[in-house]
C-alpha cells in the first residue's frame, strides 16, 4: 500500500509531473507536493480525456467528412471516438478485403442497420432477418429492367412536365429545386416498379411515398440522440404520428389481400412488380401476412428513393457547373438512339464514366461497407476492433486520395473510359454497377447493394431524358452543396435551378 512516509516511486512523479508541465520539487516539502498530484493526476487525465472525447464527438456531429479528411493516411488505420461509440476506419486493399468477408456473425451488417434506423419504430418493425428475400426479388427485377424502360420513361417526362406547370417563368424558365425534384421524379418512377401503374397516378399516395424516407431519415437520427425509455414517442413526434406510413399502409394492404385472394384461387397474377414478387416468395404460414408484406416492401422502399435521388441532384449539379459535360453526353445519347426513339442504356459508356465520376467527388456518405463487431475481431495484421465498436471504409477520403486517383480534385469526364487500344471498351469498360475496394459506394462481397442495377437504371432513364429534351441551368454552381451530420453530406433541400423544355 501506498504510504505519504515511506519511499515512494519517483518516476511515476516525473511522469506526472511532465504530464502536468510543471517543474519537478525539489524543496523538503516534496513530499506533500508528491501526494497531490498522486492523487490529482489521474482526475486530470479524466477529465481531460473526458473533454478531448466531447470535443471529437462534437466535430464528428458537425464536420464528420472534414474530420475524416484531416484523420487519413493512404493504407494506415485510424481511429473516431464519439460519445456513443468507437469506429475504427481501414483504407488498404487488405483490410478491406477482409471485413468483405467477415462473417456476419463477427462484423454485422444487419446489427448496423438495427442500431442506425431501429426499425422497431422507424420502420413498422421490419424483420431485417427477412433481407435475403429482398436480394433474391432484386437479383430477378435486375434481370428484366428492359421492360420497365418505356413505361418508366413515360412517368419520368409526366413528373418533369408537372414539374413546369404553374408558377411564374420568363422565357419558359422556371426556378425549380433541383433535390425535390429528383425525389419526386425517382418516387414516381419507382411506384410503378414496386406497386405497379394503378398508385402512379395516386396523389396522396405518391406523397406519402415521398415523405416516408424523410420521416426515416429523421425519425432515426432523432432516436440517436434520445433515451431508450422516450423512443416510442420520440419517434411519433418525428414521423407526425407515423402519418405517411399509416397512410401509405391503408392503401396497400387492400390491394395486397385481393392478390393474395387472387393467389389462393390458383389466378395467374396480371403485374410482375415488386410487391407481387414479394407476395409470391414470402411464406403463407406468417400471421398478419398482407400487414408483413407491406412492412418488407416499405423497408427497401426507404434506400430506393434516397440514393438515386441524391445521385441525380449531383449529377445535374456538375452538368451544370460543366458545360462540355452536356454536349458529349447528348452526342452519346443520339448516337445509341434506336428508330423508335428508345435508348441502349447499355451502350452509353461515357454515362457510365460520368456518373462514376460525380459520385466520387460526390458522396453521400463518408464512411461505408459499416460493420457493427458483436465479438472482439482480429485482422490478420493483428489490428483488433473490440466488441461493440464499428469497421468501417472512409470511403471519401479513399476516393479523393492521391495515391489511387490522380488529379483527385478535378472532375474528369474520361476517367474510368477504357485506356489503350480497346477503344470498343469490351475488356476495361468500367461500369457505374461496378464493385471495387477503392471505389466503396455500393459495398463489397456478399453483402454488396443488390439493388445498384436498377438505381443505376433509374438513374440513367432520368438523365436521357433532361438531357435530351429539357435545358436547365444556374447562374453560378454553389461550392458547398451539402450540409454535413455526422458521415452523411446531405443535400441542400432549397438549391434551386432553372429548368424549361426545349423549344
Amino acid at each position: 500500500m501506498f504510504s505519504l512516509r515511506g519511499p515512494m516511486n519517483l518516476s511515476f512523479f516525473d511522469d506526472c509531473y511532465k504530464t502536468m508541465k510543471i517543474d519537478i520539487p525539489t524543496t523538503r516539502y516534496a513530499w506533500i507536493i508528491h501526494a497531490v498530484v498522486w492523487i490529482v493526476s489521474p482526475l486530470l487525465t479524466h477529465v481531460r480525456s473526458f473533454f478531448a472525447e466531447c470535443i471529437e464527438g462534437f466535430e464528428w456531429l458537425f464536420r464528420g467528412p472534414e474530420l475524416l479528411e484531416k484523420r487519413y493516411v493512404h493504407g494506415t488505420p485510424f481511429r473516431v471516438r464519439t460519445r456513443t461509440r468507437l469506429y475504427h476506419l481501414f483504407s488498404s486493399r487488405e483490410h478491406i478485403e477482409e471485413i468483405s468477408r467477415a462473417n456476419e456473425d463477427n462484423l454485422s451488417l444487419v446489427a448496423i442497420a438495427e442500431e442506425v434506423f431501429q426499425p422497431q419504430h422507424t420502420m413498422n418493425g421490419i424483420e431485417l432477418n427477412r433481407l435475403g428475400l429482398q436480394r433474391r426479388i432484386l437479383r430477378t427485377i435486375s434481370l428484366k429492367l428492359g421492360h420497365y424502360q418505356n413505361p418508366i420513361t413515360d412517368l419520368v417526362r409526366m413528373e418533369l412536365s408537372r414539374a413546369l406547370s404553374g408558377g411564374p417563368s420568363t422565357n419558359g424558365w422556371r426556378d425549380v429545386e433541383i433535390f425535390t425534384l429528383t425525389q419526386k421524379v425517382v418516387t414516381r418512377a419507382n411506384t410503378h416498379t414496386f406497386y405497379g401503374q394503378n398508385f402512379t397516378d395516386d396523389a396522396s399516395f405518391l406523397e406519402a411515398a415521398l415523405q416516408y424516407p424523410r420521416d426515416v431519415f429523421v425519425a432515426a437520427e432523432v432516436l440517436r440522440c434520445v433515451p431508450k425509455a422516450f423512443a416510442g414517442p420520440a419517434c411519433w413526434l418525428a414521423t407526425r404520428g407515423h402519418k405517411a406510413s399509416k397512410h401509405l399502409t391503408a392503401k396497400l394492404i387492400p390491394m395486397i389481400e385481393r392478390r393474395i385472394a387472387c393467389e389462393n384461387s390458383g389466378a395467374t397474377a396480371e403485374q410482375k412488380d415488386y410487391v407481387q414478387h414479394v407476395i409470391d416468395l414470402y411464406p403463407d404460414t406468417v400471421e398478419d401476412r398482407a400487414h408483413r408484406i407491406v412492412e418488407q416492401t416499405l423497408a427497401l422502399w426507404f434506400a430506393s428513393v434516397h440514393q438515386p435521388a441524391i445521385t441525380l441532384y449531383y449529377a445535374l449539379l456538375d452538368i451544370c457547373e460543366y458545360p462540355e459535360v452536356r454536349e458529349q453526353l447528348l452526342a452519346e445519347i443520339h448516337a445509341n438512339r434506336n428508330p423508335d426513339g428508345s435508348i441502349h442504356l447499355d451502350k452509353l459508356i461515357l454515362l457510365d464514366s460520368f456518373l462514376k465520376e460525380s459520385a466520387r467527388l460526390n458522396t453521400s456518405e463518408s464512411i461505408s461497407l459499416r460493420r457493427k463487431a458483436l465479438r472482439p475481431f482480429t485482422f490478420k495484421d493483428g489490428t483488433h476492433v473490440g466488441a461493440g465498436d464499428w469497421a468501417c471504409i472512409p470511403q471519401r477520403p479513399i476516393m479523393r486520395d492521391p495515391l489511387i486517383y490522380s488529379r483527385p480534385d478535378t472532375f474528369d469526364l474520361h476517367r474510368f473510359l477504357p485506356k489503350g487500344d480497346d477503344a470498343s471498351g469490351s475488356k476495361q469498360r468500367a461500369r457505374f454497377t461496378d464493385l471495387n475496394p477503392m471505389y466503396p459506394i455500393w459495398g463489397l462481397g456478399r453483402q454488396a447493394c443488390p439493388g445498384r442495377f436498377y438505381a443505376s437504371f433509374i438513374t440513367k432513364l432520368v438523365l436521357v431524358e433532361m438531357l435530351s429534351n429539357y435545358d436547365f441551368k444556374m447562374d453560378a454552381v454553389p461550392a458547398q452543396r451539402y450540409f454535413s451530420w455526422r458521415s452523411s453530406l446531405i443535400p441542400r433541400p432549397r438549391l434551386q435551378f432553372q429548368l424549361r423544355q426545349n423549344i
